[in-house]
């Protein structure tokens, strides 16, 4: 009798460590599920812009105010990324490198995908109102209404997605820079300017290579739609960054060695944009598109080392002595 309690007693308390593992097993893939559905390797470089416009900004650095920049732009961008995925589902099907995703293939409900994002879009909106500045809210959801509403349907519609996107990719940085300042400066503008010029070759030298995709899709890609004007204005952009790197000289948002630091970087960029202009080969758009993503984190790097007229401090956690 003992024996036969003491075996009962075993059998379920395996039986609950198998449930426990089971329940542990699902929780962990439906982070993953989460990551994967709001794109987290792109809303990390997301959350890296406004990081960099933060840093950009005048006077001290408030590690909570940025804290919450990161997270609630991070939020923001994952719901729009979430709610583009849902728009796109019967296209997506059509691509190889989309084909696979979560919503195309049934991993995941359209009504817990909606769940999702909109949770998360109103996290991120409440942290950017609450924690930040309703500016920097304001811009939030200003580029997710840009992403979602306007660029995802723009897509199929006319090669002026292009420009939309690339508003909506240089948003963030502004972003960062209010969450500082609270207010849209000149300084502000040119970082924008500088996030909005890089997006024309990074995004027509991914999109070249992937034109039959994207023509298989039905998406009005530059690349699909005027090939000639994708090769020149990837070129016109990469000439443009240099002289918008001049102006932040000229403005004090960064020191006049920063012009002269970034030539190099800049050249390079321009040189890679003219092979592709010259011959758009497969392989050229491919160097292009591997550069363009080391150029705006080194650009922005270097524009916090030769920093201008803006005083660098850290207001970290607690009051100080003098605030109380």
């Amino acid at each position: 009798m003992i024996l036969a309690n003491e075996m009962k007693q075993t059998q379920e308390v395996i039986l609950k460590e198998e449930t426990v593992i089971i329940q542990t097993s699902k929780a962990c893939k439906l982070f993953f599920q989460y990551l994967e559905l709001g794109k987290a390797r792109l809303t990390t470089l997301v959350m890296t812009s406004a990081v960099a416009g933060y840093f950009m900004g005048p006077g001290d650095l408030d590690l909570k105010t940025l804290l919450c920049c990161s997270v609630g732009t991070g939020f923001m961008s994952a719901s729009s990324h979430v709610f583009n995925q849902l728009l796109e589902v019967p296209h997506d099907a059509m691509m190889g490198r989309t084909k696979q995703r979560l919503l195309v293939q049934k991993s995941i409900t359209t009504q817990h995908a909606v769940i999702f994002g909109i949770l998360v879009g109103f996290f991120g909106l409440a942290m950017l109102c609450m924690a930040v500045n309703p500016l920097t809210c304001f811009l939030g959801a200003l580029t997710w209404l840009l992403y979602v509403a306007v660029y995802t349907p723009m897509k199929r519609i006319s090669i002026l997605n292009t420009w939309i996107g690339s508003v909506v990719g240089a948003l963030p940085t502004l972003m960062g820079f209010t969450a500082l300042t609270n207010k849209v400066s000149l300084d502000g503008a040119l970082l924008f300017a500088i996030s909005f010029s890089w997006q024309f070759p990074h995004f027509n030298a991914l999109s070249w290579y992937l034109r039959k995709d994207y023509a298989r899709a039905g998406y009005k890609m530059m690349s699909v739609c005027n090939q000639n004007l994708c090769r020149s204005t990837t070129l016109n952009y990469a000439c443009v960054l240099p002289l918008i790197c001049l102006m932040t000289c000229i403005s004090g948002l960064t020191s006049k060695e920063f012009f002269v630091v970034s030539l190099p970087v800049n050249g390079v960029f321009i040189f890679l944009s003219y092979d592709f202009f010259k011959q758009p080969t497969v392989t050229n758009a491919r160097k292009l598109f591997k550069y363009s993503l080391i150029y705006l984190p080194l650009i922005f790097s270097l524009m916090f080392v030769c920093k201008g007229k803006y005083s660098l401090g850290f207001n970290v956690f607690f009051a100080t002595e003098e605030e109380i």
